[in-house]
């Protein structure tokens, strides 16, 4: 999904909450989702605005200043630890949403979301990461964590 959200003050705050809804009604429903986001490319952009998801581990994105970064993590374990000042800044997150269907309890089913603002131009890399993976299972190392790059550039 991408979203223009060059307003200030209301309308970028009012943009931020449309976005972030929309990643949350696709938490909600079966444990199998009905379509996969599409992983960013090893470089994409710039765009005005980027939703990432696991599919886009390691890879690097480019979001113009002004803009914003969804991103939304499948399991309720992650965290993003605090990142040092930088061209982004977190707005909102992390929110876990547990799914309620068919899920285990113990078992990270749901997601987790953060949304970061691109504040001004430079690279900035968000990371996360989890040590279980279901039902006080350990994760696999290559599982531990995740990291996407963020480029942000003048419009």
């Amino acid at each position: 999904m991408k979203t223009d959200v060059r307003t200030r003050g209301r309308g970028f705050t009012i943009g931020c909450v449309l976005a972030l809804g929309a990643v949350l009604l696709g938490a909600c429903g079966s444990s199998t989702p009905s379509t996969s986001p599409t992983p960013i490319p090893p470089t994409a952009g710039p765009f005005p605005s980027a939703t990432i998801t696991q599919a886009s581990n390691r890879g690097t994105v480019q979001i113009y200043k002004g803009g914003t970064v969804n991103i939304s993590l499948t399991s309720v374990n992650w965290k993003f630890p605090t990142m040092a000042p930088g061209p982004l800044v977190r707005i909102v997150g992390p929110l876990h949403l547990p799914h309620m269907g068919n899920c285990v309890t113990g078992q990270g089913c749901g997601v987790t979301l953060a949304t970061f603002h691109a504040s001004k131009v430079g690279t900035a890399v968000i990371k996360a990461t989890r040590s279980t993976c279901g039902e006080a299972m350990a994760c696999a190392p290559n599982n531990r964590s995740w990291s996407v790059t963020v480029d942000v550039v003048a419009h």
